[in-house]
């Protein structure tokens, strides 16, 4: 398993507004599991481009959002932010690791609506408990635990959404 991640900045011309541009092209090239194919190591390739509409106006911009990019993206803010109340936990300081575990929970709540996976819903149940143990019991070894394992969920949570989101997409 390997993850690649490019950042790409486009500065868009003055010509460019109202305008459909491609930004990118690419070849993503793979060896399949084995099992998935006869055994042999034939490299698949899948081709694309990115393309971008460049508008001044708000209305387009947001009838154009992609909500399972919304929830991909709170999925990995989530797994950070399970970290850091992780690290505040270790350092005794339950205020701000229940800070952080609260906005975790309503940044997961906005997105609740988006998610067509269930896995928002799962993580907020976990997340509640969570809250609710850090409450009565304060910073616990099973808290600690939890708070970890959230993270790493999450963290997947992202990987497979983003995976079922793609094999639903036309190449």
């Amino acid at each position: 398993y390997q993850r690649r991640v490019r950042e790409l900045e486009v500065t868009p011309s003055e010509s460019s507004t109202g305008a459909v541009e491609e930004v990118l092209s690419y070849t993503f090239e793979y060896i399949p599991w084995v099992g998935e194919g006869s055994g042999e190591e034939e490299v698949k390739q899948v081709h694309g481009t990115v393309k971008m509409n460049f508008t001044t106006d708000e209305k387009t911009v947001l009838e154009s959002e992609v909500k399972e990019v919304e929830v991909v993206h709170c999925l990995q803010l989530v797994s950070q932010e399970a970290k850091d109340a992780l690290r505040w936990m270790k350092q005794g300081n339950i205020q701000a690791a229940l800070q952080i575990r609260q906005e975790s929970l309503e940044r997961l709540r906005r997105v609740q609506q988006f998610d067509t996976t269930n896995q928002v819903e799962v993580m907020t149940k976990h997340l509640e408990s969570t809250i609710e143990q850090m409450k009565q019991k304060g910073i616990t070894a099973e808290v600690m635990a939890h708070t970890h394992h959230q993270g790493y969920l999450s963290r997947r949570g992202d990987q497979d959404y983003i995976a079922g989101y793609i094999d639903e997409a036309d190449f």
